[in-house]
């Protein structure tokens, strides 16, 4: 595990890190410096990484994984998985996740993996067009629960169904967190049902979710845990949150301007057609920072960031123009505006 942990801090520190010089500029170099280092330290042999595997039908697989029989002969194996590589950073497209899934089924492979060293996902391998959502899991380079994504893919676990079950529980808890993803969202509307018939009192969506908050001994996000037990709060420092709208941030008001946005923090909202490339253009700068994640429309803070207003820090989660005095509230459910100078 050692090794896997060791090799992925070297690559997102050469790549991803505030350090970072280059990056890699074609499939080969994404390849060469990203991916293949990742697998073999799984524990994958010079052995049981076939190149340009023929397919039978003309393609070629850009990588066979094989894993060997106990005691048996390094060269006669089994294919457990192909891998489909993209040049670092370009969008995984349906028809790449097609490639990949033909060349596995064609391999008689167990899985199909498709990445661009930042972006990986594992896809079901069938034929049967009635199946809607082929990727069984995926995962992010930049996300604190990649670790346990790769060694999904090791070859003693590969042969188990720890990959689908890492899928399946990411889902879960996406499901989880949608439940209670804002005033209006299921779970919400549950507990104030709940809260009348056992009561006879109408609480607000909001009111609800501030009473969830208020009771979070340790606020989880994802794999991410928030840094508000790391981040010392000095008495002329103000705890304030939004989480609402798909948006769950702490963050720190210093009394000033200045609201710095806690490591855990995280978004799945973009705003309408007219800000969205604004506002992903951001995303993706403060990406390249190393500050952020960004996953499609979601976000994650994998450090403390400092903007420079309140309106800044929730124009950034909500992905459009607000008025951050109005959407951050403090411990008590107050919004920033009462300690407005």
């Amino acid at each position: 595990m050692k090794v896997v942990s060791d090799t992925l801090d070297k690559v997102r520190t050469a790549f991803l890190g505030e350090e970072s010089y280059r990056q890699p500029k074609n499939e080969q170099q994404t390849c060469d410096w990203v991916i293949l280092p990742l697998v073999r330290s799984l524990g994958y042999s010079e052995f049981d990484i076939e190149a340009q595997k023929n397919s039978g039908t003309g393609g070629r697989a850009d990588y066979v994984l094989y894993t060997r029989r106990p005691g048996g002969d390094p060269i006669i194996s089994e294919c457990k998985w192909i891998l489909e590589a993209k040049h670092w950073g370009t969008a995984l497209a349906d028809a790449d996740r097609l490639q990949a899934r033909t060349y596995a089924f064609q391999l008689q492979a167990k899985v199909a993996v498709l990445t661009n060293g930042q972006i990986w996902e594992v896809l079901e391998v069938t034929n049967d067009n009635r199946v809607k959502n082929f990727v069984i899991a995926s995962g992010s380079l930049k996300s604190d629960s990649f670790l346990e994504f790769l060694q999904c893919l090791a070859p003693e676990t590969i042969e188990s169904d720890a990959i689908r079950t890492f899928g399946n529980r990411k889902r879960a808890v996406e499901f989880v967190q949608s439940l209670f993803s804002g005033p209006e969202s299921a779970g919400v509307l549950w507990a104030a049902n709940e809260v009348f018939q056992q009561f006879g009192v109408n609480l607000s969506g909001d009111e609800i979710l501030t009473i969830l908050r208020r009771n979070e001994n340790r606020p989880n996000i994802g794999q991410a845990e928030l840094a508000t037990e790391k981040t010392k709060v000095h008495s002329d420092q103000i705890e304030i949150f939004i989480d609402k709208n798909g948006v769950k941030a702490n963050a720190i008001f210093n009394g000033g301007r200045q609201v710095t946005v806690l490591r855990g923090s995280s978004s799945n909202r973009i705003g309408s057609r007219a800000d969205r490339q604004v506002y992903l253009a951001q995303r993706e700068k403060l990406a390249r920072s190393g500050a952020v994640s960004v996953d499609g429309d979601s976000v994650l803070f994998l450090q403390d960031y400092a903007f420079g207003s309140p309106s800044g820090a929730s124009d950034f989660l909500l992905g459009q123009s607000t008025n951050g005095w109005d959407h951050w509230l403090d411990r008590d459910g107050a919004p920033l505006q009462r300690y407005r100078a």
